[in-house]
């Protein structure tokens, strides 16, 4: 059995609403774990591909200021937690330190009092 055919754009609004979803779910789960200071191993260990995560989706073209706002609270919340894991980070990816620095402008320009 096979799935109707979806139009391109109603296909790519809900791959963007998944992907919108799984970098809230992030970082709902990091800050949650960082603010309980209770952040098990396995999720220490996903850090990386997390934060490479919300840096792709967050610099890809026609990210919404939402998107951003969301990856700011991710990076925000690693950052004043765990900065030197942060840093390590950054050094070894200039993708991800280019995200970091571009997400840390948006942050400290956004109005929002969420970020």
């Amino acid at each position: 059995r096979t799935c109707p055919s979806v139009p391109t754009s109603a296909a790519q609004e809900v791959r963007n609403d998944v992907l919108d979803a799984v970098l809230g779910a992030y970082e709902a789960v990091v800050s949650g774990c960082l603010r309980s200071e209770n952040l098990p191993p396995a999720l220490r260990l996903a850090l990386p591909a997390m934060l490479h995560f919300a840096c792709r989706h967050a610099a890809s073209q026609g990210a919404s200021t939402a998107v951003k706002r969301v990856a700011v609270k991710l990076v925000g919340a690693l950052a004043a937690h765990l900065p030197a894991d942060l840093a390590a980070f950054a050094s070894k990816d200039q993708e991800t330190k280019a995200c970091i620095t571009m997400l840390t402008l948006f942050g400290s320009a956004c109005p929002s009092a969420a970020v």
